[in-house]
């Protein structure tokens, strides 16, 4: 155990500090006169930590599982639900996480998140720890008997070593003065398959049933200003999701335990490309302004072997009308037409979902924008499209440089793998009014405020995994206040969202809260708080992992954390944290696999670095 916890914790370190090596360290906030022109604004904060954890259930298992019973005469399997006892064990992990934005005359971009590496103090036979701790007692022994009997839990062994992605960035980049630009943004994340995802997000060690993807998109484009504040843009976007690594429960050990064997791939890829044309009138009409604009993209998801292909064609025009009734409120209308075909190869139950005669048609919206002050916008919009009612818009509010409230709400058409890889633009926008808000922060704790804040953004992330997979309609409406005051730090947020399909309804209700207070110059503590609802409908599986059907499902999670950071030099403090997180499912027994209901309480213990 001592070998492989000093092992473990060298590959920790030695990862650290070749990703630290790499890092461009710089403070938080930057600029000299002699680039004064040439960057308007440059900023972030990062920090690496090497974190000791002691938890009481490394692999977030439930308290019910199916056990295997293999009778090794007859080659019969009999599967049984029983209690077991989940698994303890010590994580040692390293983690490099914050943010970085430019902006310059030419450049716009940024960079954020996290990257964890590490692995277990101590390494365990998971299934016959488990088999040796079952009620009722497992008729057989883990490893095969004389006449070849034995029973598991059919789990696959963890990985000595992990690797948790979690970092976006984006970037648009002027080609030519006026006329020519460059937008691209990247991803490398790991998500769970068939599961919320936020406690997978923030948990101690990586969940079970994993996939970690990576991706991104470029988009050049054509964007002209003439007179009278006339525009025209036209632009094409290619992007792409690929799966770079699966994780699963389940191993091979037991033929006919799993669904599939480790060569075969769960999610499927998304590639999509696009083009759009879009005018504006400006003030050509004193108070009236219209637009014109058009849209065709083309999505096709492939790869997996276990869920339906799929192939989306969507054409979509619209023209748009406001007319300013004083300075800061304008009246808001809109028309238009959408026109989507989508088609699936090897489509069973779970992944029939042709329903393009509910979302193609005519749409209209009207509304109003408000804008007082430079500081404030309120925007809203309502009609029809998709088939139903349509409600859009946003509040963005800056109380003052250091509190922000912003809400927003939106209906829009999509496929699961595209929306997740499309949620880098709303990202972008977010990040640089956070990083606006902390210009005058230059301590240490700035790092931690900006992981709380960001991962406000991704609060509607708590849909289960496998409604992803399909075409969707998705109604979100999301809501955060952060304020950063003299020796506190506060924030929350709240975000429902909606996806449907044809008869499929599914839907998460997310909510987080979060405090920090300074004691001294050295002491701070910290808290947060989640909860989230999703609800739906998920495939069925038999208790060998074989899909059956659909059923609904209905899963709770919540997790709170507490600490103290203590700082033992100007960039250098001691953290400890208590972290307890809890998880409930309700539906058919066969959903609620390893990691649907589960229970796991942690200590932390770490060092951190500020730079």
């Amino acid at each position: 155990m001592v070998r492989t916890f000093l092992k473990t914790g060298l590959k920790s370190g030695l990862l650290l500090c070749t990703a630290l090596s790499a890092a461009h360290a710089q403070p938080f906030l930057e600029g000299t006169e002699e680039d004064e022109e040439e960057t308007a604004i440059r900023g972030g904060s990062w920090f690496a930590s090497t974190n000791v954890t002691a938890t009481d259930n490394y692999r977030r298992l439930p308290n019910v599982l199916a056990r295997f019973d293999v009778d090794g005469t007859t080659g019969d399997i009999t599967a049984t639900e029983v209690g077991i006892e989940p698994i303890e064990n010590v994580v040692i992990s390293s983690t490099i996480k914050g943010s970085t934005f430019v902006r310059s005359k030419s450049l716009t971009g940024f960079i954020t998140g996290t990257v964890r590496v590490g692995g277990y103090a101590q390494s365990t036979d998971d299934n016959a720890e488990l088999i040796a701790n079952t009620m009722p007692a497992a008729p057989y022994p883990n490893m095969p008997n004389a006449d070849g009997s034995f029973s598991t839990f059919g789990l696959a062994e963890p990985d000595d070593f992990f690797i948790i992605p979690d970092i976006v960035g984006a970037a648009t980049k002027e080609l030519s003065e006026g006329r020519w630009y460059l937008d691209m943004s990247a991803l490398a994340q790991e998500r769970t398959l068939g599961r919320p995802s936020l406690i997978n997000r923030r948990g101690s060690t990586p969940g079970l049933d994993t996939v970690t993807f990576v991706g991104g998109s470029l988009s050049p484009y054509l964007y002209r200003e003439y007179a009278d504040q006339q525009v025209l843009e036209v632009r094409t976007r290619a992007s792409a999701i690929f799966v770079a690594n699966e994780r699963t429960a389940l191993g091979d050990e037991v033929p006919g335990v799993a669904d599939f064997a480790d060569d075969d791939q769960f999610a499927n890829n998304s590639l999509s490309g696009e083009l759009s044309a879009d005018y504006k009138t400006g003030g050509q009409f004193d108070d009236a302004s219209y637009g014109v604009s058009g849209y065709i993209r083309h999505v096709a998801e492939e790869g997996s072997d276990i869920l339906p292909h799929l192939y989306v064609t969507e054409i979509s025009g619209r023209v748009d009308a406001a007319y300013m009734l004083s300075s800061p409120l304008k009246l808001l209308a809109a028309v238009g037409f959408d026109d989507i075909t989508v088609n699936f190869n090897d489509a069973d139950e779970a992944g029939e979902r042709r329903f393009e005669e509910d979302v193609n048609g005519a749409f209209w919206n009207v509304g109003f924008r408000y804008s007082p002050t430079r500081k404030a916008l309120f925007e809203l919009v309502a009609g029809q499209r998709y088939g139903g009612p349509s409600v859009e818009g946003k509040v963005q509010v800056q109380l003052s440089p250091r509190i922000s409230f912003n809400a927003s709400a939106e209906r829009v058409f999509d496929t699961g793998g595209q929306r997740f890889g499309r949620a880098l633009s709303g990202l972008q926008s977010r990040t640089r009014t956070i990083l606006t808000t902390l210009t005058e922060a230059k301590d240490n704790f700035a790092a931690e405020f900006l992981d709380d804040v960001v991962d406000l953004s991704l609060l509607g992330d708590g849909l289960d995994e496998e409604f992803r997979s399909g075409t969707f309609v998705f109604n979100q409406v999301s809501a955060s206040l952060t304020a950063e005051l003299r020796r506190n730090t506060i924030g929350g947020g709240v975000a429902y969202t909606n996806a449907g399909a044809g008869d499929i309804d599914n839907e998460a209700f997310n909510l987080s809260v979060f405090a920090r207070r300074k004691l001294s110059r050295k002491l701070s503590i910290h808290a947060s708080a989640r909860y989230g609802e999703s609800e739906g409908i998920g495939v069925v599986t038999d208790l060998f992992g074989t899909p059956i059907g659909t059923g609904n499902r209905e899963s709770a999670d919540q997790m709170y954390r507490a600490g103290v950071d203590y700082r033992l030099a100007e960039r250098i403090s001691l953290t400890s944290e208590v972290y307890y997180a809890k998880n409930d499912s309700d539906g058919p027994a066969a959903t609620r696999g390893p990691g649907f209901d589960f229970d796991e309480t942690a200590i932390i213990f770490g060092l951190r670095w500020a730079f």
